[in-house]
């Protein structure tokens, strides 16, 4: 059977929430409307399709966070529903009750091979299959943009300075907060050409000295970033250090690379999967990250803070070199990929096997 032969596709996922999950939805649905008719509904709705779902459909429901659906209403959910879960790990091992909601699902998704052995070591049953995160393909072609959002960055490049970008925008210690501290203490001791642009929840937090508990930073008061934000923030910035000690991908680093930015991470983490060798840097097997969380109970990996040092400075001396590194393997090796048109195909033929 043709995948666009199909019979509708129930998506449940969050509509109207700013965060991954719903931004990942609407990527999912917009690709999979070119194969299949989607009927996507916000997830506060579950309780209220679930019975109609159950007498009129034979199709699955995609349930997208599957875990935070299923602790809510798994109850309601009849073995005769047939449920295709997408979530992520952002440890290295799943709770029991995290594997005994697993049972309800006929198929899972997860976004990265780490999530994927995450699963299967924990214990998971169900089949697990990779259907990673993508970007659009105008994120590798469109050329630099004209910064309008971000002013203090673009005076500062205009001083001559180099700007290092992370993201801490929840969870401080999985997405290493403190590692990024240390980093960038010892780095700006060091050298004196460099700023910090932290994306944070209240704003982009830009520091040119030290951090030291209690400062207050210079601050560009942003929310959300728009697609355009999103770009031009990438493109005014030289290096995205990503210190997440765990994660089921890491999605913002990935649109930093296609936009040519250069992105360093820890060995062995999620983003092993989009990120080359020589961009990895060090690490050690981390404590466990979260305590007392339903799902995930895991551990993940900690940047080495010397070799983290040591490589910035090695890329910070040479920056033309690795732009031209990173440029040739975004157009050999995430063009192809990783761009939301191929994934869209993959993540219908998946779908349609279960249909």
């Amino acid at each position: 059977m043709s995948v666009s032969t199909l019979r509708p596709l129930i998506y449940v996922y969050p509509m109207f929430k700013e965060i991954s999950f719903r931004f990942i939805g609407d990527k999912h649905i917009k690709q999979l409307q070119k194969y299949i008719i989607v009927r996507a509904y916000d997830e506060s709705t579950l309780p209220t399709i679930l019975p109609i779902i159950k007498l009129l459909y034979t199709t699955p429901v995609i349930l997208h966070p599957f875990f935070f659906q299923v602790q809510h209403y798994g109850h309601m959910i009849d073995s005769n529903v047939s449920i295709i879960g997408i979530d992520v790990a952002d440890t290295n091992h799943l709770t029991e009750k995290a594997v005994e909601m697993t049972e309800k699902a006929t198929a899972l998704i997860v976004p990265s091979t780490f999530a994927q052995k995450a699963f299967m070591s924990s214990g998971v049953k169900t089949p697990t299959h990779v259907i990673p995160h993508g970007i659009e393909e105008n994120w590798i072609t469109t050329p630099k943009q004209k910064i309008t959002t971000f002013s203090e960055l673009v005076k500062l490049k205009k001083e001559g300075i180099k700007i290092i970008q992370s993201w801490i925008l929840h969870s401080d210690h999985r997405k290493g907060q403190d590692l990024l501290i240390k980093i960038w203490n010892k780095l700006i001791d060091e050298r004196k050409d460099i700023a910090l642009a932290l994306r944070k929840q209240e704003g982009i937090q830009i520091y040119t000295t030290k951090i030291i508990e209690g400062m207050k930073p210079t601050t560009i008061p942003i929310g959300w970033l728009s697609e355009q934000q999103k770009m031009e923030l990438m493109d005014v910035c030289d290096i995205y250090l990503l210190t997440s000690r765990g994660g089921g991908f890491e999605h913002p680093p990935l649109e930093a690379l296609s936009r040519g930015e250069i992105v360093i991470g820890a060995e062995g983490g999620a983003w092993r999967d989009f990120l080359p060798d020589w961009l990895l840097v060090k690490s050690h097997e981390s404590g466990q990250i979260f305590m007392g969380n339903p799902i995930h109970d895991g551990t993940g990996v900690e940047m080495e803070i010397e070799d983290a040092v040591n490589k910035l400075h090695n890329i910070l001396n040479d920056l033309e070199e690795y732009r031209a590194k990173v440029s040739t393997y975004v157009n050999t090796h995430i063009r192809e990929k990783f761009t939301w048109e191929k994934i869209g195909k993959q993540l219908a033929n998946l779908i349609a096997k279960y249909m």
